[in-house]
């Protein structure tokens, strides 16, 4: 029995010699992941303080600012905009880390995080190994959540953002300059004019979307531009025709809510085209196709935003 006791002993020390010799003192991690969005993208999830914090929500991460931490680790984010972010990890272990942000292409970006474990002698070799290899799973679970997160609009925008194809060839729109506080009266009475305009020149089509852009000029000045869809173009005093190219793009988004909140489908529109180095082709405007156009600023209101883009 003694016997049989050593010699097991002298096998596990064995292992242990060879399993050493093959674990190098050094083991350098490197964890890549290929995103379907531009390094911009990325950027903005990193460094974006409201976006990080709802990536972190939605992932289940616990965060301060640019820490957060799960299953025992914790990730300090260097705060410096940079496409090389420094990260030290602590928790379970402790080592400086980073991430790197590559743009591939105009469309793609590539994440690579890398850093190394260094074994304090030759007996902390196998299990510097085994935390290697749960550190890395570890960044690879990371790695995934943001890819995922990049490459949904409606969670890094808010809004459920997509690229499609000119549908209102032909516009007819009507200009009014208004004082700021009579807006929502001017909207009214713009629309009005368009209709009439439209319908006694018999240039309406079977689309009864209506297309509506607001500009601030100064705060007591408002120019509203208030278009419907037609067959024909007629220019005429403040009437006026806009067409747009068959296959022009255009960048759209449904908007649900209080009229006067719209600003933040603005934001995720002009973010959206930042980070995917679009260019814009003319003004944004609201398309209401139920017909019912706010009459304050509490309006709720359903309509979809369209930027035509290149």
């Amino acid at each position: 029995m003694r016997k049989k006791v050593l010699i097991y002993i002298g096998l596990l020390g064995i292992a242990f010699l060879l399993s050493n010799l093959l674990v190098a003192k050094i083991l350098t991690i490197n964890r890549v992941v290929l995103s379907n969005t531009t390094a911009l993208t990325i950027e903005r999830i990193i460094h974006g303080d409201s976006v990080f914090k709802r990536w972190c929500i939605k992932n289940s991460y616990s965060f301060d600012e640019n820490i957060v931490s799960k299953n025992g680790y914790v990730f300090n984010f260097s705060k410096a905009h940079s496409t090389s972010i420094p990260i030290q990890i602590t928790g379970v272990l402790n080592i400086l880390s980073t991430l790197k942000i590559t743009a591939i292409n105009e469309k793609k970006s590539e994440l690579n995080w890398n850093t190394q474990l260094i074994s304090s002698n030759f007996f902390t070799r196998i299990f510097t190994y085994f935390k290697a290899q749960q550190l890395s799973k570890q960044l690879d679970i990371f790695l995934q959540h943001i890819k995922s997160f990049a490459e949904n609009t409606n969670d890094l925008y808010g809004f459920a953002i997509n690229i499609k194809k000119q549908t209102e060839p032909i516009v007819s729109f009507y200009t009014k300059s208004v004082v700021s506080s009579f807006k929502y009266e001017g909207i009214k009475e713009s629309y009005l004019t368009i209709k009439h305009f439209v319908e006694e020149n018999e240039l309406a089509s079977t689309n009864t979307a209506i297309l509506l852009n607001i500009n601030k000029i100064k705060d007591d000045s408002t120019t509203i531009m208030i278009g419907i869809p037609t067959e024909k173009k007629l220019v005429q005093g403040k009437f006026s025709t806009m067409q747009m190219p068959p296959e022009g793009n255009m960048l759209i988004a449904e908007y649900k809510g209080m009229y006067k909140n719209r600003d933040v489908i603005y934001r995720a529109m002009e973010n959206f085209i930042q980070d995917n180095s679009l260019s814009k082709a003319s003004l944004p405007y609201e398309k209401f196709s139920t017909g019912v156009l706010p009459i304050d600023d509490t309006s709720t209101v359903h309509f979809v935003m369209c930027f035509p883009i290149f």
